[in-house]
């Protein structure tokens, strides 16, 4: 939600030049082409920064956690921060928050390592937008 109104903008500008660069007769191929691409495209951007973000947390959190655990506590903690979150509940006080303290962090590295990643593909992006468009007139 938050970020959909930058996002928003670039897609309606892809699909005008992606349509008016066609005759019209092909207009409403073209616009469908313009839908799926920029479906796939986000799609698999979200699959690969969510898989960028999980893989961090992961290696994260296996050297975080204490290695006195329980070996079904240890692995629903490395698996996901909901996995650490529901397996501390049946733990005592010290011990739950010897999993969730860095279950908690290791999250927080993958989030902030996933959108570093996004910065740097969406300014690549930028980038490239900007230099194979440079030569394409405004549309009216």
């Amino acid at each position: 939600m938050v970020l959909y109104p930058a996002v928003a903008p670039s897609m309606a500008l892809t699909t005008n030049l992606v349509v008016g660069s066609v005759p019209p007769q092909k207009a409403g191929a073209a616009s469908g082409l313009a839908a799926t691409c920029s479906d796939l495209g986000i799609s698999l951007g979200i699959a690969v920064i969510g898989s960028i973000g999980a893989l961090v947390y992961r290696a994260q959190v296996s050297i975080a956690l204490p290695g006195d655990l329980p070996p079904e506590v240890a692995a629903a903690g490395r698996d996901s921060l909901d996995g650490a979150v529901s397996a501390a509940q049946g733990l005592p006080n010290e011990l739950a928050a010897a999993v969730l303290a860095p279950a908690r962090e290791a999250f927080a590295g993958g989030l902030n390592v996933a959108a570093v990643v996004a910065a740097v593909i969406a300014g690549g992006a930028a980038i490239l937008a900007l230099l194979q468009l440079r030569h394409i007139p405004p549309t009216s």
